[in-house]
């Protein structure tokens, strides 16, 4: 019987929700007001509110006309109106029954300002904050007060969970240091073979906390690979932090099979054993790429590095930087179980068709 009536209220309640917006989803205008980048990160949550309070965005409101003439080609098919100062004008333009900010910052003590407008020609007001949706955190309110608090704290994780993650990677890594102990005895010889220099390569990468830790992958460079680097950074294909060339001299014969198939991250098998990396999260980066991060990219070192992570299923090097940290951070506040299995899976999927492999 309930499962009945819950069959039934549904129905109704799109049926009302049908007559009262229409059946092509004819919602509310709204008008998005903040920073392009603030506009464009809110775009989606908006998109995917309840049918209750559903908008449609008919129009972008950014602060300055600079920025309009920067976004305006990129945005269609929801254009760039105006600016902030011109709402009130905007609002009888565009029919508008509703204003969502985008970004409270970008308004420079002028909230009082909108208020004052919305208040005058009777549309309602909501914000969206562009950066605590994208920083893990839950935001709830306290009634009751004088006036409206607002309290904002981290996304909570399942202890359970994480245990779950670090005991079955453990587990995982060491049984496949045995089974491919074999596999990893070749390589190794093959490595010697081909070039002077070691088997391993050792570096100092950023962990977890903004610590340094022991890394270690097979060598696929040349043994002076490190000193060479300098005379090549003018050659860089992947621009500002990260070091990418698709024709890179310095890599071995054995080094681009072992690349192109990712058996040179076999060893960091040992450094989950250890406890210094994950089998899934962010990428450790070297020292020397951490050192021209910017401030909101070292938020992805709040969790353990990993083997493979979003970003190597996304298309590997072919990926920016920029683009890399939205994916680590985008895994950072959404992290299961079940996303590291669909990583895990992906990243089969990536090695054996190459994408993106440098």
């Amino acid at each position: 019987l309930a499962f009945a009536l819950s069959l039934a209220g549904r129905w109704i309640f799109d049926a009302v929700l049908a007559y009262r917006y229409g059946v092509e989803g004819e919602y509310p205008h709204a008008l998005l007001l903040g920073t392009s980048e603030a506009c464009v990160k809110s775009l989606p949550t908006i998109a995917e509110l309840p049918p209750q309070t559903r908008v449609s965005v008919v129009g972008l409101v950014l602060p300055s006309h600079e920025e309009c003439v920067a976004l305006d080609d990129l945005q269609r098919p929801i254009p760039v109106i105006g600016t902030h100062e011109e709402l009130e004008h905007l609002l009888d333009l565009s029919s508008a029954t509703e204003v969502i900010i985008a970004d409270p910052a970008s308004l420079n003590g002028q909230l009082g300002h909108v208020l004052e407008v919305c208040a005058r020609n009777r549309v309602a007001l909501r914000m969206v904050d562009a950066i605590l949706m994208g920083d893990g955190h839950s935001v709830s309110c306290v009634q009751g007060l004088d006036c409206t608090v607002f309290v904002v704290q981290p996304t909570r994780r399942s202890r359970t969970s994480y245990l779950a993650k670090r005991v079955g990677e453990h587990l995982v890594a060491g049984v496949l240091l045995v089974l491919l102990s074999p596999v990893m005895a070749t390589i190794a010889v093959l490595i010697k073979l081909d070039t002077p220099g070691p088997v391993f390569f050792v570096d100092r990468r950023v962990g977890i906390g903004q610590r340094p830790f022991r890394f270690y992958k097979f060598r696929t460079m040349v043994a002076d690979a490190r000193a060479a680097q300098a005379q090549l950074e003018a050659d860089n294909e992947a621009g500002g932090v990260l070091f990418k060339m698709r024709a890179d001299p310095r890599i071995t014969r054995v080094g681009r099979v072992l690349r192109r198939y990712s058996l040179d991250e076999l060893p960091q098998l040992l450094n989950v054993l250890k406890g210094d990396m994950s089998i899934v999260g962010p990428r450790p980066l070297p020292m020397r790429d951490c050192e021209l991060m910017e401030e909101w990219h070292r938020r992805r070192h709040l969790v353990l590095p990993g083997m493979t992570g979003p970003w190597q299923v996304s298309g590997r090097s072919d990926v920016g930087f920029s683009d890399m940290v939205e994916l680590d951070l985008g895994y950072i506040d959404t992290w299961t179980l079940r996303s590291d299995l669909r990583i895990v899976w992906r990243t089969v999927s990536a090695v054996v068709h190459s994408k993106g492999a440098f």
